[in-house]
């Protein structure tokens, strides 16, 4: 106000005033708006008690709470694991979560903490420096805190909270909870009803008064919807939980309504994987193929065998990713057939297609056909002669071969299947540890037309070494030389 006399007044008022004319020559008024004020309440715990101890759901709310106690239930603690309070000597407070552990509480509000809140903001610190512990309210993302108490903010939608859930991922203070609140309690809007997925994959459910559009959540996808219905068709046949949530046109006063949901709803026709196969063990009578199961498969995998179009032996049902088909002729291509078993019930998948690998079996050879280390197997061996428990000479007609297989149990006369690994010992080849198979008695063997073993054939042999059946004349001096000699006179 500028007075006659030129000096200006400055009143600030909340009533009416009177000015007297003559004594003012001009007024002004200055409206300044008020800073609007957030509603809030904050709890803050007690860092004052001598011994750190667990909350536990008897440990009432005044233990622990130093202000804002009334904001809470007498005994607060509805769920809870890893949560501590006290520790003056550090002036530490809620403690939520060890060194090696994620910590939770669950904390009941009375009536008067049970507001439409807006927002919950922790002061809270990490159990020490260098940390990266989070934590999280009522179910959001966690935040990490400092070093030094900071303030972490979470906003809420407005409705009416009835606790608050505070939970770790490692050790964390807690110094206080403060909670905003304010505004309109928003309206749920009521749950859609009548959801249901058509055989062609459309799924629809009944309009919802006062929604603006729906989400619907597929399996992990969700898929926002302006109308209440959703061509599906594109995604895979499967079984999916669904729901779908409406969402309110006027978000002033309402929030999306609770969702509606269906479990496990059959989209088109469920079918099992076909298996791809990959050879395992193969030898001269047997084959083997190996696949990844479906754990879908629950009826198991039907297996068969063909030769060419004609089917060898029965169908086989397995439960695990192999079969083994046996008693087979060498050196002859199989094809291994095999398709997941179509599962009946409540959760039904259609069988799986057939798939096919060829197989083709180990083919046996003669020993003069064994010119090189390696993998082989020879029929109808006979012994020749036995040295000592652990080697033994063998021949099948076309040549002669050494055998060295500890306590191998052989005697002269003695034939059998060999197979194994064959490898150069003293630069002679000879199966080495093979396995042994029909064995029989057998008689004696005739040991026909011995090479001379004359200089020419020593001069020869000593470059290129061999067992074969010699006729020598000298003093024997040792059955095996640095050769592999081996000498009957």
């Amino acid at each position: 106000v500028v007075a006659a006399d030129g000096d200006t007044y400055t009143k600030e008022f909340s009533q009416p005033i009177s000015l007297t004319r003559g004594d003012v020559t001009s007024f002004g008024v200055a409206m300044v708006k008020d800073a609007k004020v957030t509603p809030s309440y904050t709890i803050e715990f007690n860092s004052t008690a001598k011994t750190v101890t667990e909350i536990s759901n008897t440990t009432k709310a005044t233990t622990f709470v130093v202000s804002g106690s009334d904001y809470l239930t007498e005994q607060p603690a509805i769920d809870y694991s890893k949560a501590y309070y006290g520790g003056s000597t550090n002036g530490l407070p809620l403690r939520i979560g060890t060194s090696s552990a994620t910590g939770t509480i669950t904390l009941a509000l009375s009536e008067a903490g049970q507001v439409p809140a807006t927002k919950i903001i922790l002061s809270a610190k990490q159990y020490s420096s260098g940390k990266t512990k989070g934590i999280g309210v009522n179910g959001s993302d966690k935040q990490q805190p400092g070093n030094d108490y900071t303030d972490l903010s979470y906003d809420l939608d407005g409705t009416r909270i009835t606790s608050i859930k505070l939970d770790t991922d490692g050790y964390i203070y807690v110094k206080s909870i403060t909670v905003e609140y304010g505004g309109t309690i928003k309206t749920t809007l009521a749950t859609p009803t009548n959801l249901a997925v058509s055989a062609e994959k459309v799924v629809s459910w009944d309009a919802v008064d006062g929604a603006a559009s729906y989400v619907l959540t597929i399996g992990a996808v969700e898929y926002p919807c302006t109308s209440n219905s959703y061509n599906a068709s594109a995604i895979e046949d499967e079984y999916y939980d669904v729901a779908v949530v409406a969402v309110p046109n006027d978000t002033e006063n309402y929030k999306n309504s609770d969702a509606a949901i269906l479990t496990d709803a059959k989209f088109g026709t469920p079918t099992l994987t076909a298996p791809t196969l990959n050879e395992g063990a193969v030898d001269e009578s047997s084959v083997n193929a190996s696949w990844t199961v479906d754990p879908r498969a629950t009826a198991g995998y039907n297996c068969e065998l063909y030769n060419g179009e004609t089917k060898v032996g029965d169908s086989k049902t397995v439960n695990t990713g192999s079969v083994t088909f046996g008693s087979l002729d060498d050196g002859v291509t199989y094809t291994v057939k095999v398709n997941a078993i179509a599962v009946e019930g409540t959760k039904a998948y259609a069988a799986s297609d057939v798939a096919k690998i060829d197989l083709t079996t180990k083919g046996t050879v003669t020993l003069s056909q064994i010119t090189e280390a390696g993998t082989y197997t020879v029929k109808n061996v006979t012994v020749y002669a036995v040295i000592g428990s652990s080697t033994a000479v063998i021949g099948d007609g076309t040549a002669y071969f050494y055998l060295y297989k500890s306590s191998h149990g052989l005697a002269v006369g003695n034939t059998f299947t060999i197979g194994g690994t064959v490898k150069e010992y003293n630069g002679v080849l000879e199966f080495d540890s093979p396995t042994i198979s029909n064995k029989a008695t057998g008689s004696t063997p005739v040991y026909e037309n011995p090479v001379e073993a004359d200089e020419a054939y020593l001069t020869s042999y000593a470059s290129a070494p061999v067992t074969e059946y010699i006729h020598a004349k000298g003093t024997q001096s040792q059955h095996r030389g640095r050769k592999g000699l081996v000498c009957y006179i």
